[in-house]
């Protein structure tokens, strides 16, 4: 944990000098507005932690289906590649039939 503290101290030092200077002002502020306020700021927390969870299996979703729509837009570039080249392949073919009769 002291590693991700000193990782965040170096990439934002004024946010720190910031907090600093006026986080103690803002946490006794935060005790004088009461136990009304501290229950909001819990049931906010809650829906922030739902939205979240919510969130991940969204993307989770979008991720398998764009998986499955590349896979299958793979399929049916490979079965046009091979289709072609086998009539293509029978066309030189019927040409060269048709040539040589």
């Amino acid at each position: 944990m002291n590693f991700c503290r000193d990782a965040v101290h170096r990439a934002a030092p004024l946010d720190h000098k910031m907090w600093d200077k006026y986080g103690t002002a803002f946490d006794a502020r935060l005790k004088t507005l009461g136990a009304e306020f501290e229950s909001r700021v819990a049931q906010f927390k809650i829906a922030v932690a739902e939205t979240q969870a919510r969130d991940i299996y969204v993307y989770i979703y979008i991720y398998i289906y764009i998986y499955i729509y590349m896979c299958v837009y793979i399929y049916i570039y490979i079965y046009i590649y091979i289709y072609m080249y086998i009539y293509i392949y029978i066309y030189i073919y019927m040409c060269v039939c048709v040539c040589v009769c």
